[in-house]
């Protein structure tokens, strides 16, 4: 998979890293079970969730995450969700999309998104997630999985309406308040798009037409922010696990210019960049 593309300093770099990063997130998490900007910061929502999304995502790579960290930020979320009055639909679909990871799923704050006249890309995107990643953990009431069905439906309608092009390819447009806020602009929400597709199991051109806009959209080495970069990076990643790609981690690349063999550089995915240069 991709995994053989990322150099072995840099792996060793992100793991030996882990450890310290994942002692900052648990001693930051307030005694709600929330999390905000820093330590002792009132609870933010999407604070939170990017928390225990990436406490999800670490424990499944083997790290020990004790119970009651998850256990009191799952019990924020449930609060949050059942005096939903103060939030907005963009918070709420994406505490949505983290919740159903493990597993839980709030009906009422489901319905209030997922059939709203103004529902948007960011909000369509979450809530697909939150559909196909509870599908695979839990089971719903009767009732509450035709709906859910419908609104299934409803949201991949959506997703399709709302897309729009420009000259780096298909996008999904974010609003002057997204684009100044968590959600992100057009190339973030684009990201979650791709990742909510993929979630879902659509194998059409949208995914790689996507995909393909978002490389595109890359600037100076990076994406508009560090946010923006990495919500993108796991878009990527995710296309290409989706897309069953195998790469190689040494071979030959050969230029030609004009049906004419100009230089083969040979490499290996350790090599620095300096050393494939040619003159």
């Amino acid at each position: 998979g991709y995994s053989k593309i990322i150099p072995a300093k840099i792996k060793k770099q992100v793991e030996d890293n882990i450890p310290e990063g994942v002692a900052k997130i648990q001693k930051a998490q307030n005694y709600d079970g929330t999390w905000g900007w820093w330590e002792g910061d009132r609870g933010n929502t999407y604070l939170t969730g990017y928390a225990m999304y990436s406490l999800y995502h670490v424990k499944n790579f083997g790290y020990n995450i004790p119970a009651h960290t998850f256990d009191q930020a799952l019990y924020a979320i449930r609060r949050i969700f059942d005096n939903p009055q103060k939030m907005d639909n963009d918070e709420l679909s994406y505490l949505a999309s983290i919740y159903s990871l493990f597993g839980k799923w709030h009906h009422p704050v489901f319905k209030r998104i997922a059939f709203s006249k103004d529902i948007n890309s960011y909000q369509a995107a979450n809530l697909i997630r939150a559909i196909y990643q509870f599908r695979a953990k839990g089971t719903l009431q009767e009732h509450e999985s035709s709906e859910v069905n419908e609104a299934a439906d409803l949201l991949k309608k959506k997703i399709s309406e709302f897309a729009r092009k420009d000259s780096y390819g298909i996008y999904w447009p974010a609003d002057k308040a997204q684009a100044w806020s968590w959600p992100g602009g057009n190339t973030e929400i684009t990201a979650h798009v791709l990742s909510a597709l993929l979630v879902s199991g659509d194998k059409s051109q949208v995914t790689s037409q996507a995909a393909a806009s978002i490389i595109k959209r890359f600037r100076a080495g990076a994406w508009n922010s560090t946010k923006e970069s990495g919500t993108a990076i796991l878009a990527l990643c995710e296309y290409l696990t989706a897309r069953g790609m195998n790469f190689k981690d040494s071979g030959n690349v050969e230029f030609s210019l004009n049906g004419k063999k100009l230089e083969t550089v040979s490499y290996t995915m350790n090599t620095d960049i300096e050393q494939l240069s040619k003159t």
